[in-house]
C-alpha cells in the first residue's frame, strides 16, 4: 500500500512538472537595446530590395473608402561613392510616383509617371537615407529609456521579434532580422512586407534619369532653393 502511495506521488509530481513546462512562456533572449543593434548591424552597409503592401487610414466621404491602399518597391544599393535609393510607389488608381537618388548625397529625382515636370532635389533625413539610420536613431531613443520594449510573435508563419515603441509595433524576422510587419498603434497604417531580398544584384541604370523619365521630361534643379 505505502508503494503505490508513493507511485502516485510521483507520477502526480511528474505530470505538473511537464504541464508547468509546456505552460511556461518562451524567453526573449533580447532587451530592446540588445535587438535594435543587432538590427543596425544587419542593416548597415547592406544592399536590399524590398516589395511591400502600405495600408493607411483615409477620409474619403465620396467613394466611402475608409483605407488608402500603395504597393511600393524600394531598392538600396551602397556604392564606393555612397548611398543610391530608389522607391516607387504605385497607387490604387494606376499612378506610379518615384522616387529616385541619381547621385549620392546630393540629388534625388521626384516624378510622377505621366507629368511634364520632374524635380531634382537635395537629399535629406527623410529620403535617400538609409534604413539603417532610423534604426540606429530608435536605438539612441531605447538607450534614454523610452518605452521600447521586445516580445516573442509570429507574422504570416515567420518567427518574428516584435518591438514595441511608443508609436509603432515592428517585427523582424528571427532568422535574418529583416523588418517584415509594422503597424501604427493607432491603427492608422500598416507596411506589409511581401518580399525582402539580401545583397541582390543591382542594374545601375534603375538609379539614372534615363531609366526613370522620357527625353521630353523637363527637369527643375530645385537644389540650394532652402539653403538660407
Amino acid at each position: 500500500m505505502r508503494n503505490y502511495i508513493f507511485l502516485i506521488a510521483v507520477f502526480t509530481a511528474v505530470g505538473c512538472s511537464s504541464e508547468n513546462q509546456e505552460s511556461a512562456p518562451e524567453t526573449v533572449p533580447y532587451s530592446a537595446t540588445e535587438l535594435l543593434e543587432a538590427v543596425v548591424n544587419t542593416y548597415e552597409d547592406r544592399d536590399y530590395y524590398q516589395e511591400r503592401t502600405v495600408t493607411r487610414a483615409a477620409d474619403d466621404s465620396d467613394s466611402g473608402n475608409d483605407e488608402n491602399v500603395t504597393e511600393e518597391y524600394y531598392w538600396e544599393f551602397h556604392t564606393d561613392d555612397g548611398l543610391l535609393t530608389r522607391l516607387e510607389t504605385h497607387d490604387q488608381n494606376g499612378q506610379t510616383e518615384y522616387e529616385v537618388t541619381i547621385v549620392p548625397n546630393r540629388a534625388v529625382l521626384h516624378y510622377t509617371e505621366g507629368e511634364e515636370d520632374a524635380s531634382i532635389e537635395d537629399p535629406d533625413q527623410m529620403h535617400a537615407s538609409p534604413r539603417a539610420a532610423s534604426f540606429r536613431l530608435m536605438l539612441d531613443e531605447a538607450n534614454d529609456d523610452a518605452p521600447y520594449q521586445v516580445e516573442l510573435s509570429e507574422v504570416a508563419g515567420e518567427e518574428t521579434y516584435q518591438l514595441v515603441t511608443p508609436g509603432d509595433n515592428i517585427f523582424f524576422r528571427q532568422d535574418d532580422y529583416a523588418e517584415i510587419y509594422t503597424d501604427g498603434l493607432n491603427g492608422d497604417y500598416s507596411v506589409e512586407v511581401t518580399t525582402h531580398e539580401w545583397d541582390p544584384e543591382f542594374d545601375i541604370t534603375l538609379f539614372e534619369r534615363e531609366g526613370i523619365t522620357s527625353e521630353d521630361v523637363q527637369i527643375i534643379d530645385r537644389r540650394g532653393l532652402d539653403d538660407s
